[in-house]
């Protein structure tokens, strides 16, 4: 008799089965784990903040025989080229930076995948997929290097505003394969 007039009493009031319901809030898809929450580049991002971002994750990168060209994205999936200034920016005597259309990844299963298509030389591609607003001036930033099958991974970096300039904390990988 107790057990039927509290069933009732959680109809009228509409409570939840039990206090883990309450509690229960959907679990972030693979895509969002590995490449952050869900973000569309407008073009309106800070170019500081993108190229801190892009430099951390060079000299994250385990990049093939020690290449120094690399091709620089934005977005997940229909990756587009980073902005020409800021590529232009991150070029110098140790680093050949290219767009991201100015590399191929070739076909098939094979351990270096990407190369610089004018010159056919070993590339690897960084795409940086997400911005994720923390609180304030605080940001995470997501990014990845792509050389080849099993040979690609994935940082969160940290960075927030200090006297007008963006610092980036310590990156932390992912993801990795």
């Amino acid at each position: 008799m107790t057990s039927r007039i509290l069933a009732v009493i959680m109809l009228v009031l509409r409570l939840p089965a039990n206090a883990q319901d309450t509690l229960r809030t959907a679990a972030p898809d693979f895509d969002t784990m590995t490449s952050g929450p869900s973000f569309t580049f407008t073009g309106r991002e800070d170019p500081q903040l993108l190229a801190l971002v892009f430099r951390r994750t060079y000299e994250l990168a385990e990049r093939p025989n020690g290449t120094t060209i690399v091709c620089l994205g934005l977005g997940r999936r229909n990756t587009v080229d980073a902005p020409a200034p800021l590529v232009q920016a991150l070029s110098s005597k140790d680093v050949s930076a290219h767009p991201h259309s100015a590399c191929t990844i070739a076909p098939g299963f094979r351990h270096f995948k990407v190369t610089e298509s004018s010159t056919g030389k070993l590339a690897f591609l960084i795409n940086m997929t997400s911005i994720a607003h923390e609180r304030g001036d605080t940001v995470v930033v997501y990014s990845s290097y792509y050389v080849g099958v099993l040979w690609a991974s994935g940082f969160a970096c940290p960075a927030w505003r200090e006297h007008g300039q963006w610092a980036l904390g310590t990156c932390k990988r992912i993801w990795i394969s």
